[in-house]
């Protein structure tokens, strides 16, 4: 099945488009009252005495018109600024050098990295302001060849990508997991070679635990791997079919996996309680455009899918999910991270302009 994996990995995929009253408070009630409220009707009364007309005074109590200030209330008006928050989905990059993007790590509110193919062909890692302004190529000569995975230590020091196609030291296996500054700079194989077949998705466990690898074992075992000073295995077997992109809360209490095959009628999101894992299931039966892509900020889990929508959004807890974007924006959507109100998706589609997209809410 890991070889099968490979071949539609490196196959085109069939495009599929989707995806990227202050009147009532206004006082006037009160205006009313100095109408009506002017006792100089009793001037009329009392003539005889005309020095009484000073009762005329009463009519300062038009005074109380005064409390037509309450139409400073209309004030209100000013939360229509909460209208920054609405929800909107746009295209964030649109780059002629970049073909094909597979994933996406936030780098706090500064930008993004992606990986993918640039138009020469060639994999790549780009930085991407947070605006979309400025893409700059960290490198693109590298011995990448199949990029599908990117994530960025917590000190925002290194990054690690993983390639599902370099041959292992022994061709015994497809695959490798890299470092590099995050500055740019050469890969170094962080010691998985023959040891995780076909790496999908590499995300860094929260206060320094290592990272988690998707993949498989030597037998073609469907495995997440811990990757730290050696290589374990976190869990593996059970509903794992064909793991690929992944996903950990901040507090590192849950680890979200994409897996494409789970479903008997397609993908997966799988939530896995740690230290445990404990298997529950968020989302089943949708198709994504390898490798997708899943992302949380620790109360919502966001993952791409193919077809109509294109990004989805569910609840941590599994009490549901929500349709985030129906634009068609995207085609053939895959990468998904998460950043401060915030989420990234990546277009991995190579007919298609756009190479990110972002939701902000």
């Amino acid at each position: 099945m890991a070889r099968n994996l490979l071949h539609l990995s490196l196959t085109p995929l069939l495009g599929l488009c989707l995806l990227g009253c202050p009147g009532e408070d206004t006082g006037k009630d009160d205006t009313g009252d100095s109408g009506t409220d002017t006792d100089t009707g009793d001037s009329g009364m009392d003539t005889g005495d005309t020095g009484e007309t000073g009762d005329t005074g009463d009519t300062g109590d038009t005074g109380d018109t005064g409390d037509t200030g309450d139409t400073a209330d209309t004030g209100d008006t000013a939360d229509t600024g909460d209208t920054a928050a609405t929800p909107m989905f746009e295209v964030l990059v649109d780059d002629s050098d970049i073909t094909e993007v597979t994933d996406v790590a936030v780098d706090g509110v500064d930008g993004v990295y992606v990986v993918g193919i640039d138009a020469a062909g060639d994999g790549g890692i780009w930085w991407v302001e947070a605006d979309g302004s400025a893409v700059t190529a960290i490198a693109t000569d590298m011995a990448l060849t199949q990029p599908t995975g990117i994530a960025l230590s917590e000190d925002g020091n290194t990054l690690y990508v993983s390639d599902l196609a370099p041959a292992s030291p022994t061709g015994a296996m497809n695959g490798a997991v890299y470092s590099l500054p995050s500055g740019g700079g050469t890969l170094t194989e962080v010691g998985t070679a023959d040891q995780i077949d076909l790496p999908g998705d590499v995300v860094v466990i929260p206060g320094g635990g290592g990272l988690y690898v998707s993949g498989f074992d030597a037998d073609g075992e469907p495995t997440i791997f811990i990757v730290d000073s050696g290589v374990t295995v976190g869990v593996a077997g059970g509903s794992l079919t064909d793991p690929t992109a992944l996903a950990v809360s901040p507090d590192g209490t849950w680890l979200f996996v994409l897996d494409s095959l789970a479903a008997d009628w397609g993908a997966s999101i799988l939530a896995f309680e740690l230290p445990d894992y404990n298997e529950s299931e968020l989302d089943s039966g949708f198709d994504v455009a390898f490798p997708g892509g899943v992302g949380t900020d620790g109360a919502s889990v966001w993952y791409s899918k193919v077809g109509d929508p294109g990004l989805l959004e569910a609840a941590a807890d599994g009490s549901g999910f929500s349709v985030v974007d129906t634009t068609g924006l995207m085609e053939l959507p895959a990468g998904v991270a998460v950043g401060a109100n915030q989420v990234y998706v990546t277009e991995s589609a190579h007919d298609v302009g756009a190479d990110l997209y972002l939701y902000s809410f």
